[in-house]
């Protein structure tokens, strides 16, 4: 009988170690930087700040191509940033959603959203649903919103327009995002600028800044050692305002259910979430945490860098105004409508471009399920956690030609029809695409219109060159230390208010 048990025992252990060699051995066949024993390439990118790991992914990617292979201790980290090799991954059903040190590190936050959902099943169910509430009458609902809280910014930005300072505009562009947010997730009017509440800015900063740290650092992974940390005491406390804060207005509903004429009137995503009756108040909470922690910061970056690009090439933020003063005629400053939006067709070149050279996420996890062929005779193992990588593919010379050269151009009709399907990837990519693209397209446009309808955009400390430089990763593409912005009235903007 023991004899049984130990050979039993010896079959199970050879399995694994087969199973294990087999894996090791397709790993390193695949192009990459050499590894050491037990650590892998931990040395080079094993860093607190995201920012290490992005300059040295980038390294990695030019020197070995579009597949290719790290090693963080026993984790095989693989960056796709190919479009052919991207179209391979997609949709395949032997690459499943975010991997598993993704998920652990997402569901503390996210709960039972869609950015933390396991269950393939699952998650069908809610895409579906959280699909459905960003329809495009319900988006066309929100741009008042949208319009108001942009002139609140306009009004606040007033203050810092002298044409001869330089400002960090961003902090104004987050409260703005997150007043945006807040009123469209589920009617919470927190005026976070008009009171100036930095502290909601600052937890949700929190937050991205924690998931970062958590997935640069392996050892983090681990929930307890953590919880240890004063980030992951900073990330508890955090989290559990956003989910109290969320929990409290659910349960508000419950009492004070919306009539239909009002919620016709003033849709939010919760009220639609709680209409449709199928999610639990956990998953409803999941879900608004989701959209709330992916559509602020985001948002509030890309339109600062798109505010940056602009104070560089005059040229195009006068083509930029020329547009917007074709659709708004001689009511310059009037609220933006959801009329206005599909009409600002070169804004939204300019944005594309600018998402071209600093995509918000600079990149989308996915895991292999099972053994799966990529082309070039390369087979992705099992358990292989991949990331397709935004940057490298967009500053691809091959893909994009004079890929630092900033030209909306390349975002005609005619020459987005000429390119690769998936050569444009801010968004991520396939089934996993990020589900409120269309609202942020819709919401950057009017905070962008209203700014520059109201100001001129001047000069940046520093010059593109100086952004460049200081690019840092943290859970967003941002700048060290801020993008500051001289900028001025426009001369109509200085009439209306005397």
């Amino acid at each position: 009988m023991n004899i049984i048990i130990v050979l039993l025992c010896v079959l199970v252990i050879t399995a694994i170690l087969s199973w294990k060699w087999g894996r090791y051995y397709l790993g390193f066949k695949l192009p990459g930087p050499p590894a050491l024993p037990l650590i892998g390439n931990l040395l080079d990118v094993r860093s607190r700040d995201f920012t290490v790991l992005f300059h040295e992914m980038n390294k990695y990617i030019k020197n070995h191509g579009p597949v290719t292979r790290i090693w963080l201790g026993p984790v095989m980290l693989i960056f796709v940033s190919g479009p052919e090799e991207i179209a391979k991954v997609v949709g395949n059903d032997k690459i499943g959603h975010r991997g598993k040190y993704s998920l652990r590190i997402l569901s503390p936050i996210f709960n039972k959203g869609l950015l933390a959902q396991e269950e393939m099943s699952v998650w069908k169910i809610h895409r579906k649903i959280v699909t459905n509430a960003f329809h495009n009458n319900m988006l066309n609902k929100f741009v008042d919103n949208f319009a108001k809280n942009s002139n609140i910014l306009a009004n606040r930005l007033k203050e810092l327009a002298d044409g001869t300072n330089a400002y960090d505009i961003l902090p104004y562009l987050c409260l703005c995002a997150l007043d945006i947010i807040t009123q469209t997730c589920f009617g919470q009017n927190i005026n976070a600028q008009i009171n100036n509440d930095m502290m909601a800015v600052q937890y949700n900063k929190t937050i991205l800044d924690s998931t970062q740290i958590r997935l640069s650092d392996p050892f983090l992974m681990f929930d307890w050692a953590f919880y240890l940390t004063e980030i992951g005491k900073k990330y508890k406390v955090a989290v559990k305002y956003y989910h109290d804060l969320i929990k409290g207005v659910i349960d508000d509903r419950a009492i004070n259910a919306k009539s239909k004429e009002e919620l016709s009137k003033s849709p939010t995503l919760m009220d639609y979430l709680i209409q449709n009756g199928q999610l639990s108040k956990e998953e409803i909470v999941g879900e608004i945490s989701s959209i709330g922690g992916a559509g602020t910061e985001t948002t509030a970056t890309l339109s600062t860098f798109v505010l940056a690009i602009l104070a560089e090439h005059q040229d195009i933020q006068e083509k930029v105004f020329e547009e917007q003063k074709t659709i708004f005629g001689e009511d310059i400053l009037r609220p933006v409508t959801s009329d206005d939006l599909p009409s600002m067709t070169y804004l939204e070149q300019v944005i594309n471009e600018t998402l071209r050279l600093y995509p918000p996420v600079i990149g989308h996890p996915r895991e292999t399920i099972k053994e799966y062929g990529i082309g070039n005779g390369y087979i992705l193992p099992v358990e292989a956690q991949l990331l397709i990588c935004a940057y490298p593919l967009h500053r691809n010379p091959e893909i994009h030609p004079a890929p630092d050269k900033f030209d909306p151009e390349r975002f005609t009709p005619e020459n987005v029809a000429a390119r690769h399907p998936y050569a444009f990837v801010p968004f991520g990519v396939g089934r996993r695409m990020c589900v409120g693209y269309k609202f942020a397209y819709m919401e950057t446009k009017a905070i962008l219109s209203t700014i520059l309808r109201h100001f001129h955009m001047m000069e940046i400390k520093g010059g593109l060159e100086g952004i460049q430089k200081n690019i840092h990763c943290s859970f967003v593409l941002t700048v060290t230390d801020g993008i500051h912005l001289k900028f001025k009235p426009r001369k109509y903007a200085i009439l209306k208010t005397q």
